[in-house]
């Protein structure tokens, strides 16, 4: 099993792991994102949870995502 290369048990340190959203529908320019039990609204620009800012929105397999910078 290969480590994380932010990962080193022997120092007692593990990288965390990115937040976990989802966004579950868009409008367009408008997104609903469930995050930590709550849902926001998301548009165009914003920050998401991850550090990364949401440039649009689309489905694929019947689920939403977000295309991040």
């Amino acid at each position: 099993m290969e480590l994380a290369p932010d990962t080193d048990p022997s120092k007692g340190t593990v990288a965390p792991s990115p937040p976990k959203f989802e966004i579950v529908f868009s409008d367009g320019d408008r997104g609903l994102m469930v995050y930590g039990g709550y849902v926001y609204v998301v548009r165009l620009g914003d920050k998401l949870p991850d550090g990364r800012r949401a440039i649009g929105f689309e489905k694929r397999e019947g689920s939403w995502s977000a295309m991040t910078l």
